[in-house]
């Protein structure tokens, strides 16, 4: 169905309006009734803690053995890439997985404080022997930081590990 110049089908022509376009509604002005997301237990900081510590010292452990720090024994003198196979057949990685399960199941009863609310933040064990909890600009200065390493650690972690495997090599993996 050609439209009115001929060329373009009639759905394509644009229609008139009357007066001018329509305007969009201002944003809202920010409140002060949400906390912070570093306190909100659903944020994705919280999330995001607990595996980005964990791949924070996953990367530096996976770099450091690669680069020659080695656990004392026979059996520990083996690549990144490998330990993990190791770890599993000495029964190492059974203990680790009992111990990672004990100290979770300890932390139960600071997250169930913190839902009732008590307080306390997400991350948050009570030690801090540089008091950054003193000064709260140096506290939202140190969690974005922990964030943005964790976010970066998760993201390093996956790239060694995809390397080593694919080069065959140790750090720094090319």
């Amino acid at each position: 169905d050609p439209g009115p110049s001929g060329g373009e089908p009639s759905w394509w022509t644009p229609t008139k309006r009357d007066g001018p376009p329509p305007q969009a509604a201002p944003p809202p002005p920010p409140t002060t009734t949400n906390p912070p997301i570093h306190q909100s237990t659903n944020s994705p900081t919280h999330q995001h803690q607990p595996p980005g510590r964990v791949c924070m010292l996953a990367v530096t452990g996976f770099a450091a053995t690669d680069c020659g720090f080695r656990i004392p024994g026979e059996q520990y003198q083996v690549a990144s890439i490998d330990a993990h196979d190791v770890a599993v057949s000495s029964g190492l990685m059974t203990v680790g997985g009992i111990a990672i399960l004990m100290i979770e199941a300890l932390s139960f009863v600071a997250i169930q404080e913190m839902l009732a609310g008590s307080g306390r933040m997400a991350g948050d064990f009570g030690f801090d022997p540089l008091k950054v909890k003193a000064d709260a600009k140096k506290l939202e200065t140190m969690q974005l930081k922990e964030i943005t390493h964790s976010r970066l650690a998760m993201l390093a972690f996956s790239g060694m590990v995809t390397q080593a495997v694919l080069t065959e090599k140790g750090f720094p993996y090319y």
